[in-house]
């Protein structure tokens, strides 16, 4: 009775192994599980998880896009500080005023200095200096309408070497790109103008917060993998039978569980548990094989044990 009782309690044994094989096949049909914790970044109209706060500061041209910027910056908080004919030293003393607890400051002067390097250099550098810890400064070149205008801009290209946290907008670029923009001066903004410079403004701050913003965190789930024990039952007489062992065998989950040595994976090469049905069709297959062995055994013993008391039986 006791024999009886190992065989069906070893069968029941493997089906619980096919089962759980069956349940490992399913999860690796649905496909890998999906990352958790992973943050979106670079969101449009915020840096650190507020809204993005520009500065604009600039003269007469920048003031003909200063109602069309807001717009273009939906959901950051925009101020534009242009008056007509300021000087950089004047908005260098202007820009001291809104402190500097902004994300990203856009600068377009150097119009009305006369020319003259000692005039706009020195208030320029003051200016970046002022914002210096503020994250992204973006320098906007003027359209070269006058002799002196690219010796501006080649001032303003290498201060922007010399300071991480400058980039160049090349307005002077637009502006010949798109002849429509400025009026007949070559310098002032038409309504497109003004259009084109709040879109092109508003690029250069989402690429602000693209670059400033936290990069995405992603968490794995752990892979948890639990290995059954194999025991091993010794007999009153001292053998020990490997045979149910081997029988266990007959369905490993993975090529992990077959012994000896396994071959370097290659690209041409993966590890694929069971599928839900081919476990389903092991299962019991597992089990017929299982008990046939087992009872065999049994069958063996009790053969072995007839015979030793035929021959010990006195006649």
């Amino acid at each position: 009775m006791t024999e009886h009782r190992r065989v069906l309690a070893l069968a029941a044994l493997a089906l619980l192994l096919a089962a759980a094989t069956a349940q490992s096949g399913g999860a690796a049909a649905r496909g890998p599980v999906s990352p958790v914790g992973s943050e979106r970044f670079g969101r449009a109209g915020q840096i650190a998880g507020h809204p993005t706060r520009v500065l604009a500061i600039g003269d007469s041209v920048l003031k003909g896009a200063a109602s069309t910027l807001p717009a273009a910056l939906p959901g950051r908080e925009v101020v534009v500080d242009a008056e007509v004919s300021r000087s950089t030293g004047r908005s260098a003393d202007a820009a001291a005023t809104h402190g500097t607890g902004w994300d990203v400051v856009v600068v377009l002067l150097g119009h009305n200095d006369g020319g003259s390097p000692g005039a706009y250099q020195p208030a320029y550098r003051r200016l970046l200096d002022m914002f210096a810890g503020v994250p992204r400064i973006v320098v906007m070149t003027i359209h070269e309408v006058r002799p002196y205008y690219p010796a501006v801009n080649a001032f303003l290209r290498d201060e922007a070497t010399r300071r991480p946290n400058v980039r160049i907008l090349d307005w002077n670029a637009v502006a010949n790109a798109n002849p429509g923009s400025v009026a007949r001066d070559g310098l002032h903004l038409t309504p497109s103008g003004a259009q084109l410079m709040a879109a092109t403004i508003a690029m250069y701050v989402n690429q602000a917060e693209q670059d400033l913003s936290p990069k995405p965190t992603t968490t794995t789930a752990p892979t948890t993998t639990t290995t059954t024990p194999t025991s091993t039952t010794a007999r009153s007489s001292g053998t020990t039978s490997t045979t149910a062992a081997m029988a266990m065998r007959v369905m490993p989950t993975s090529v992990d569980d077959v012994e000896g040595p396994h071959p370097t994976p290659s690209s041409s090469m993966t590890r694929r548990p069971h599928t839900p049905i081919e476990a389903l069709v092991l299962a019991p297959l597992g089990a017929v094989v299982l008990t046939l062995v087992l009872l065999r055994e049994r069958r063996l013993r009790q053969v072995s044990a007839a015979k030793t008391r035929s021959d010990t039986d006195p006649s």
